[in-house]
């Protein structure tokens, strides 16, 4: 099924969007090198769709061609950040580069174009870890937990934060309420693990 959406890219010679979703299916799919291909010829169409921008950008550094994705993804003006999607492009290329002060510039910025970004939000709290900014880190893994409730990933590193801290009954409630919202059975098994250790 997936190759018949991607071959009906070749038919399409004016529709921006809709060979943007080609491409995205293309890119769940693994195949990135056809969704690169796919956004490419969206851009080819519109060099100013954003969401093809920091699509093709996002393939370009899941394929490691971190040099490509950042000129894919880069500000007009170096001073003015464009759209929350490609800063948070730039933010994972910095982060790919163990840069971690350009990657918190781009993934802060992210975070203030768009409040709900969550993708931003968790990758800018494991940059301020990564640096030691360890409260800088809980307040943005408690600003994500607000949007989103159930975003296990950010529970749970805020409970690893908070266990860092030596704080131990934090982090276990952070467990339990991780254990409470999880659907997920090996992520309950592992809250049971280490609510009880014994």
């Amino acid at each position: 099924a997936v190759e018949g959406i991607i071959a009906s890219a070749n038919a399409v010679l004016s529709d921006t969007f809709y060979l943007y979703l080609i491409g995205r299916v293309a890119a769940d799919a693994q195949r990135f090198d056809d969704a690169e291909r796919i956004m490419r010829q969206a851009l080819a169409i519109d060099s100013k769709f954003i969401s093809a921008r920091a699509a093709l950008g996002e393939i370009l550094v899941r394929k490691c061609e971190l040099e490509e994705a950042k000129q894919i993804a880069s500000r007009a003006d170096p001073d003015t950040p464009e759209d929350a999607r490609l800063e948070r492009v730039l933010g994972m290329i910095y982060d790919r580069l163990d840069d971690t002060d350009k990657a918190e510039l781009h993934y802060r910025a992210a975070s203030q174009l768009d409040r709900a970004d969550t993708r931003s939000m968790y990758a800018l709290a494991s940059v301020y870890l990564r640096a030691k900014k360890t409260l800088q880190a809980q307040r943005q893994l408690r600003s994500l937990l607000e949007i989103r409730q159930s975003h296990e990933p950010a529970r749970e590193l805020l409970a690893l934060a908070l266990l860092d801290e030596g704080k131990g009954d934090a982090a276990r409630q952070e467990y339990q309420q991780l254990e409470r919202l999880t659907q997920k059975p090996t992520t309950k098994a592992r809250c049971r693990i280490l609510l009880d250790p014994a």
